[in-house]
């Protein structure tokens, strides 16, 4: 640094000194790191980040403790998340003109960009009521609008307080209609918010709040008190809440236009204990009993959306308490991905189940990824498929307990029975296909989704069915819990009233299933082919709602 002398005179005698100019930002360097030098509620070194003695551009000023000047300091608008560089978001500045600070904006629940927030001609500082476009005028000063208390007949002219001013009086006939001014009088009394003339459990100002009428204790004549209904969550304007059409007060459930009933005063609707305990001959309790001992109340269970019948809605090996705990969603088996780049079948192209084929030839079901549709190669051409092939009552089996999302049973040897032509018991190097394949029929055979033949055999390479099948594949995917109408006409000609399988067949025509063909059979004693076997269980994957058949979709 160049050092610069000067020649002083003190008192007489002459005297040489050095100057050195003054390095602003060693100085600013050596700040301590507390120091707040305007009491801001900013440190001066966070103040000048770079330390070089000067406010650059996206600094506040460490001399200033209101650097947008604004009104506000900088350390209270950076604690609030405002910016102390803009003065316009100060609490103590008035963005919009209209007398009131932004912190008085925000007390009230009004806009502080616009000086009249509810848009009704009055600017917000004078009017009493500055978020309701309806009301502007207090002339009485009770809290309670006066075109409100006029128009309800709260009142029938409006009276100011004794102490107004005249000016006040004149200020309600130059904005009150010419009959209402006319009838101002200072004789008339002055109507309380908190009063409850109608003596419905309302004051005034809650009569106000809620659109009600001051002066009717059921203003939707529904037979049911306006306070009664605001507890009940019903609407008090409202004969119908749910427009289901049952008059609240006869409505068990009057927010929910689903249920109306509640005959046995269990707090549970009729019609959801009908459609979850239907078929069964089972009974729930009330709302409190817990029917499948799974640690949710039925209340509890009607509110989650779950089978109050079933510890496990979704059939992913999980209770419903234990998945609303984990976090995950009681009503869903989340088992379902997409295999990427999968080859399609050679022999597909035009077939009628094309799509079907397709769609659930690129689904595998989680942890494993295991394909639920699997073809044939026999050299290095193109995968095939063979559509029209007959399915054997194994392969059906695998295919419908995968699609479903069934979680497989490891411990084979332990179900009863035993099937003579499928071993139960594991072998020492196992194979896969051995595996999947003990494992698939004794799963099945624990769930009473299939039974051997009387002989003890399950006979596996054998061909299924259609009616078989439609078995097999309703009791896996839970369709059961949802029977079809036994009123509704038969949808084949070849099905008798009386068959084992017509309820199966009748509830799987209904869901859209099965379609039968085109002469309006159903052909049940038919070997079930490849194409139609995965087309009925794509089907059923679209519309099973606990497990996330969205995935074939590509959603």
């Amino acid at each position: 640094m160049k050092k610069v002398l000067y020649t002083v005179i003190i008192g007489a005698a002459l005297t040489t000194v050095i100057l050195v100019p003054t390095d602003y930002s060693s100085i600013a360097a050596s700040i301590p790191p507390t120091e707040d030098s305007d009491g801001d509620g900013l440190p001066d070194t966070q103040e000048d980040k770079n330390r070089n003695g000067r406010v650059d551009a996206g600094e506040t000023d460490p001399l200033n403790a209101d650097t947008d000047r604004g009104g506000e300091a900088d350390g209270s608008e950076l604690k609030a998340g405002r910016s102390p560089l803009l003065q316009t978001d100060d609490f103590t500045f008035d963005a919009d003109g209209d007398g009131w600070t932004n912190g008085i904006e925000l007390i009230n629940g009004t806009d502080s960009g616009k000086p009249d927030t509810d848009g009704d001609g009055v600017n917000d500082p004078q009017d009493p009521f500055p978020l309701d476009p309806k009301y502007s005028i207090d002339a009485n000063a009770n809290g309670l609008p006066d075109e409100w208390e006029l128009q309800t007949g709260l009142t029938t002219s409006i009276s100011p307080p004794a102490a107004s001013s005249a000016s006040s009086a004149s200020s309600v006939s130059s904005v009150s209609s010419a009959s209402s001014a006319s009838s101002v009088s200072s004789a008339t009394a002055i109507p309380s918010k908190n009063d409850d003339p109608d003596g419905d459990g309302l004051t005034n100002a809650e009569e106000l709040l809620h659109g009600t009428n001051p002066l009717k204790n059921d203003s939707d004549g529904d037979g049911m008190d306006d306070a009664a209904e605001i507890t009940a969550g019903s609407d008090p304007l409202k004969i119908d809440s749910d427009n289901d059409g049952i008059p609240d007060p006869a409505d068990a459930f009057p927010l929910d236009s689903r249920y109306s009933k509640d005959r046995n005063d269990n707090d549970l609707p009729d019609e959801w204990e009908e459609s979850v305990s239907a078929g069964r001959n089972e009974s729930i309790g009330t709302a409190s009993d817990d029917a499948d001992h799974d640690g949710l109340t039925n209340g509890e269970e009607f509110k989650q959306g779950t089978n109050p019948l079933s510890a496990d809605t979704d059939h992913d090996g999980m209770d419903d308490r234990s998945e609303i705990e984990k976090g995950s969603n009681p009503r869903e088996n989340p088992c379902l991905a997409l295999i990427e780049n999968t080859e399609l079948f050679a022999d597909m192209q035009g077939h009628w189940a094309n799509d079907d084929v397709a769609m659930l030839q690129k689904a595998a079901v989680l942890p494993d990824q295991t394909p639920i549709l699997v073809g044939y190669r026999t050299s290095e051409d193109d995968p095939l498929f063979r559509p029209d092939q007959s399915v054997t009552r194994f392969e059906f089996l695998k295919m419908t307990l995968l699609s479903t999302c069934t979680t497989l049973t490891g411990k084979t040897d332990l179900i009863r029975p035993q099937l003579t032509d499928v071993r139960g018991v594991p072998l020492i190097k196992e194979t896969t296909d051995s595996v999947l394949r003990r494992t698939v029929i004794y799963s099945a055979v624990q769930r009473k989704i299939v039974e051997g033949y009387a002989d003890g055999t399950f006979r596996p390479d054998d061909p299924v069915n259609r009616a078989e099948a439609v078995k097999m594949l309703a009791l896996a995917a839970h369709l059961t819990e949802e029977p079809a109408d036994p009123e509704s006409t038969l949808p084949f000609t070849d099905i008798p009233e009386d068959a084992w399988f017509t309820p199966l067949v009748r509830l799987a025509a209904d869901l859209g299933i099965v379609r039968g063909y085109g002469d309006g059979t159903f052909r049940p004693a038919n070997h079930i082919t490849r194409a139609e076997a995965a087309a009925i269980i794509g089907r059923t994957m679209l519309q099973n709602v606990s497990i996330n058949g969205y995935v074939l979709l590509g959603r």
